[in-house]
């Protein structure tokens, strides 16, 4: 067999001993590649302030009877035009969103779980391969107590 065959071998091998370690393991918190699933939806709620009056100026045709003709014997119709300030009432609003808290988290896109941690894609089979060999050099010791520091001494977290 190939040098990748067995290194792939290997690591489904150790990716399934620790996921039926760690069964139905979730993302406990927000932390970097973790995205929020199962959100409610966000609560906007509409706020009166308060009510404002303003004024404007609007121009107005008004109907003028008047004398015309010989003498001033017959009546007319003619128009004024008058500018009269005119009042009104302007409510204000504001919109207040309010985000629900997460509960559920999962490894976003680009990520990979591990344990309780999302790894970047990329690093997966060099931290896959970290766990093993540090579960084979210490078998009685937690390997999720352990991760966070695994990987901040080997700097791939933190």
């Amino acid at each position: 067999m190939s040098k990748n065959i067995v290194l792939i071998i290997l690591l489904v091998a150790v990716v399934n001993s620790l996921a039926v370690e760690f069964d139905n393991l979730v993302i406990p918190y927000a932390q970097y590649g973790a995205c929020c699933i199962d959100q409610d939806p966000p609560i906007t709620k509409v706020v009166k302030l308060m009510v404002q009056v303003r004024t404007r100026t609007v121009t107005q045709q008004q109907k003028v009877a008047a004398k015309c003709g010989v003498f001033g014997w017959d009546i007319c119709t003619r128009y004024t035009n008058s500018i009269i300030p005119q009042q009104y009432y302007v409510q204000l609003y504001t919109h207040n969103t309010e985000y629900p808290p997460c509960n559920r988290f999962s490894c976003c896109h680009g990520f990979q779980q591990v344990l309780d941690k999302c790894i970047v894609a990329d690093k997966f089979k060099e931290v896959v391969t970290l766990l093993a060999d540090y579960r084979d050099k210490h078998p009685d010791i937690d390997l999720k107590t352990s991760l966070a520091g695994i990987l901040e001494r080997e700097k791939i977290l933190g």
